[in-house]
């Protein structure tokens, strides 16, 4: 099979070969330096090229291979691209918007496509629904603490499910002007 990258939990590549997992320790301008991720008890180092991935060397480890600890990282980083996925979801057969799954169902969805085990090497389901919503936070806007701070209307907040206007009308340029005029009297 051939090599490829996974994330880490910061979103750092890790390297993926042959059942092994690898963390970038160093790069020159044509190869990459990588070692084992269990490095307190196996130092084995791979060396790969780029365009294409290709690994050059590879030392021997002193531990078995971990597919089902792969398979995991792999599951976790797929719900936690679901979760952040598009604001909306597309029915395709109704062509009607529908809000995000929970991340709940986005969970169990996923559990339910793996063997026992790979589900058995995850998280604790609270770690895994906080790491879900937690992807899912960082593409939604701030909460705004004021008027002043909302400014316009992201367009996607603009329309209900049915693709009616949700805002028929927005006074926050009224608001601006309406405060000056209370300064002049």
């Amino acid at each position: 099979m051939a090599p490829y990258f996974i994330k880490s939990r910061r979103g750092k590549n890790l390297l993926v070969n042959k059942g092994f997992i690898y963390s970038k320790h160093s790069k020159n301008k044509d190869r990459t330096y990588w070692v084992c991720l269990r490095k307190p008890e196996c130092y084995t180092r791979a060396t790969t090229t780029e365009d294409p991935l290709r690994v050059v060397n590879e030392g021997e480890h002193v531990h078995a291979p971990d597919p089902a600890g792969i398979a995991a990282r792999a599951a976790i980083e797929h719900m936690k691209e679901a979760g952040a996925g598009a604001d909306w979801v597309v029915r395709a057969w109704a062509g009607v918007q529908a809000p995000e799954r929970p991340s709940v169902h986005i969970i169990d969805q996923e559990m339910h496509r793996l063997g026992d085990g790979v589900v058995a090497r995850l998280p604790l389901r609270p770690a895994m629904k906080k790491a879900v919503n937690r992807a899912r936070g960082k593409r939604l806007p701030a909460n705004p603490k004021s008027i002043h701070e909302l400014g316009e209307l992201p367009p996607e907040f603009r329309n209900t499910l049915g693709g009616d206007p949700f805002v028929v009308y927005d006074s926050y340029d009224d608001l601006g002007d309406s405060d000056s005029d209370d300064e002049g009297e």
